[in-house]
C-alpha cells in the first residue's frame, strides 16, 4: 500500500464519520448568507511568480516543522512580507492541520485562503466553505474523473475556486477538457514522497493555456522562483522552506528581496 492510498482510506473514513455526526442538510443551512469569497486567481496574476505562502506545522517527509500553532502570527507575517495568498493545511494526520485554522488565518489578513487537504467528498467542500476557505485543492490522482467533475461542480456552486493539482503525466489525461480555474504541478510523488524537480518543466507545455499555473513543493531559493517564472508559472506554493524558521514571514521577505535583486 502506498502512502497516498493509505491516507485516502483514512480520510474517507474520517469524512464518513463527520457526515453521520452532522448531516449535509444541516451543514448547508449554515452556508446561507456567507460573504463572497476572495478571488484567488486574480490575486496570483499580479506578478510572476506570485507566492502562495503555506501554513503547515508538520510534514510527512520532515516531521514537526513548528511547535507553536501560531496561525495568526504566521498569516500576518506572510501578508506583510508580500505573499499573494495563503495555503492552510487542514488535515490533522501527517500535517498537524485543523479546519479551524482557516477562519483564524482569514481573520488575521486580507489574503485569499486556499484550503489544502485530501478532499474525497463534496461534503468536505461544504465544510471548507463554512470554515472560511476561498479556494480548495483538488488532487487529480486522488479521485476518478467523474468524481473530479462532481467536486468541481460543487466548488463552483459554493463560490470556491479550485486548484487542480497534478503529480504525474497521467493526470493530464484525467483532467483534459475539464473547466479548471487554476492548475498546479507538484514535484512530490504522493506514493513514495520522493521529489521530481523536473516535473514542472516536463508538464508545463501541456497545461491549459487559460489557467493560472502554480508550481509546488521543493522550491526554496530565488533561483527556483526564477526558473518557475521562466517556465511560465504564474505562482509558486511554498511552506516547508519557511515554516521551520523562527519567523516564516521574515524568511519569505528575504527570499522575495533576493528575487528582486536578481532582476
Amino acid at each position: 500500500m502506498t502512502w497516498l492510498s493509505e491516507h485516502l482510506i483514512f480520510r474517507r473514513g474520517e469524512t464518513a464519520a463527520r457526515k453521520l455526526h452532522r448531516p449535509e442538510a444541516s451543514l448547508r443551512s449554515k452556508l446561507k448568507g456567507l460573504p463572497p469569497t476572495r478571488n484567488l486567481a486574480d490575486a496570483l496574476r499580479g506578478g510572476r511568480p506570485a507566492v502562495i505562502a503555506e501554513i503547515k506545522f508538520h510534514s510527512p517527509s520532515q516531521g514537526e516543522l513548528r511547535s507553536l500553532r501560531d496561525v495568526e502570527a504566521v498569516a500576518m507575517g506572510y501578508h506583510r512580507a508580500g505573499a499573494a495568498a495563503l495555503s492552510v493545511l487542514v488535515d490533522a494526520r501527517h500535517f498537524g492541520g485543523e479546519i479551524g485554522f482557516l477562519d483564524r488565518a482569514k481573520a488575521a489578513c486580507p489574503l485569499p485562503i486556499l484550503a489544502k487537504g485530501f478532499f474525497v467528498d463534496p461534503y468536505d467542500l461544504l465544510e471548507m466553505r463554512e470554515a472560511g476557505a476561498d479556494a480548495v485543492l483538488l488532487i487529480a490522482q486522488s479521485l476518478t474523473r467523474d468524481e473530479l467533475k462532481i467536486m468541481l461542480h460543487t466548488a463552483r456552486e459554493l463560490g470556491l475556486a479550485t486548484l487542480m493539482e497534478l503529480h504525474h503525466p497521467e493526470d493530464l489525461a484525467k483532467v483534459d477538457g475539464l473547466d479548471l480555474d487554476l492548475v498546479g504541478v507538484n514535484h512530490r510523488n504522493l506514493d513514495t514522497l520522493e521529489m521530481d524537480a523536473g516535473l514542472s518543466g516536463h508538464l508545463v507545455s501541456s497545461l491549459p493555456v487559460a489557467c493560472v499555473k502554480v508550481a509546488e513543493s521543493g522550491l526554496k531559493s530565488a533561483a527556483d522562483f526564477r526558473r518557475m517564472a521562466e517556465l511560465g508559472y504564474d505562482a509558486v506554493l511554498v511552506g516547508t522552506a519557511f515554516m521551520g524558521l523562527p519567523d516564516p514571514g521574515q524568511g519569505l521577505a528575504q527570499l522575495l528581496e533576493e528575487c528582486h535583486a536578481c532582476r
